[in-house]
């Protein structure tokens, strides 16, 4: 029986089909106005510094998606944020949303009614067509005595059944859109050392995936060069990583995780934690983008081998799979294309 179990657990749920989401009403939004925009039928509109966007329409063989993170605090800059990503899928296809955790800042979840729901999620995004696919992050739920407060990672879960806005099967799962298998794993139960069942589905269900692509997302990064920096280093501890008690804090067991279950299985990790946009060159054979700057920016102190990072604003990332290719452009809140990219396949993981 708990073979059976196992294997169902392993499986891919596809995600439910896309319905029209519930029209909200936001706040005057007087001090958080939303950059215009040229209707999607008009000529090339200029997004950026040297960069011009011709509107372009779904397309059934692209995976098209925006990646947030650390977000949740319904201040002006999070609305920023939000009218920014309206304003960029107005002219680039944005399918969903992938949440990389940190959804609040404010007192802990305490159900499915709770207020912040409202103000710091639904209002802020609300003039958004789209869902978010959500994971938890370390200002989500904390720890009580030595023990997660895994009543409140039910929240999210539960809260999935209120909106059309949030989905989040489980504090871990996975769907597919596309050619696309997304894995959404809980960094924190991880980082705690109590992430062995989660190792166990993830590596079943990486070997089950017959997927092009094979996306992993959570809180914590792999690498990062934020102050919060790189796992088995977290924080500045990376010299006592070696020490019982510092080596949880230092990250050592994500570390641990990632190095076993995703190096050369996976062909993207995109995290958050730290208050900034990074592209890091590839470990293991895997792609790392940090998109954790959804309503604040902090700084970049490391030393991580990056193609692109921006620590001066808030923004988010667009992500585009096609077949042979992975784009990802980077926007602050104003809706400036910061930096953008194209990678063609050269083989079926990234080298």
């Amino acid at each position: 029986m708990w073979l059976a179990d196992l294997l169902l657990a392993c499986a891919i749920e596809p995600p439910p089909g896309p319905e029209p989401l519930t029209p909200l009403v936001r706040p005057d939004p007087a001090s958080t106005e939303s950059p215009e925009t040229e209707p999607p039928d008009t000529e090339a509109v200029d997004t950026g510094p040297a960069t011009t966007t011709t509107p372009k329409g779904p397309r059934d063989d692209l995976v098209q998606f925006v990646v947030i993170g650390d977000a949740g605090d319904g201040s002006d800059a999070q609305y920023a944020v939000a009218d920014a990503i309206e304003a960029v899928c107005a002219l680039r296809p944005c399918n969903f949303g992938i949440y990389t955790g940190d959804v609040f800042y404010g007192p802990t979840i305490t159900g499915v009614d709770d207020e912040q729901w409202q103000t710091d999620f639904e209002l802020p995004y609300a003039n958004l067509s789209f869902p978010f696919y959500g994971s938890l992050g370390n200002h989500d739920y904390w720890m009580v005595g030595d023990e997660l407060e895994r009543w409140v990672g039910q929240h999210y879960v539960d809260y999935s059944d209120q909106s059309d806005r949030w989905i989040m099967h489980d504090v871990y799962y996975g769907f597919t859109r596309g050619s696309a298998d997304f894995f959404a794993i809980d960094t924190n139960e991880i980082y705690w050392m109590e992430g062995a069942n989660q190792a166990v589905w993830l590596d079943a269900a990486l070997a089950a995936s017959t997927a092009r692509w094979k996306i992993v997302f959570g809180h914590h990064p792999y690498r990062s060069n934020g102050t919060h920096g790189s796992a088995g280093a977290y924080d500045g501890l990376g010299a006592y990583a070696d020490e019982p008690g510092l080596d949880v804090a230092a990250g050592v067991y994500l570390e641990d995780f990632f190095e076993t279950t995703l190096c050369e299985r996976v062909d993207l990790y995109l995290c958050g934690h730290d208050h900034n946009l990074q592209w890091l060159e590839p470990v293991c054979g895997v792609e790392l983008i940090v998109s954790g700057a959804g309503s604040k920016a902090s700084g970049l102190v490391g030393g991580e081998p990056v193609r692109f990072q921006h620590d001066d604003s808030p923004g988010f990332t667009w992500i585009e799979l096609g077949d042979e290719h992975m784009t990802a452009v980077f926007y602050d809140d104003d809706a400036a294309v910061l930096y953008e990219a194209t990678f063609e396949r050269k083989s079926e993981r990234w080298r």
